[in-house]
């Protein structure tokens, strides 16, 4: 009695070759200045920081 060889999964040369698309993920292109939204985020944040700072001294001087 031969051992039967195990089934194994050996592609079919005669069929054609099946392809799945591949996905990329590609980032979000820059702006011309590098730094994007980014820059502008940060300028606001420190604009709106400085004048919550100001309201916040111009409070003290009226309570006094």
């Amino acid at each position: 009695p031969v051992a039967a060889a195990p089934a194994t999964s050996a592609p079919n040369p005669t069929a054609a070759p099946t392809f799945q698309p591949i996905q990329r993920l590609t980032p979000a292109p820059e702006n011309e200045t590098g730094r994007g939204g980014a820059f502008f985020s940060i300028g606001g944040f420190l604009l709106i920081l400085a004048a919550l700072i100001g309201v916040g001294f111009w409070a003290l001087r009226r309570q006094s």
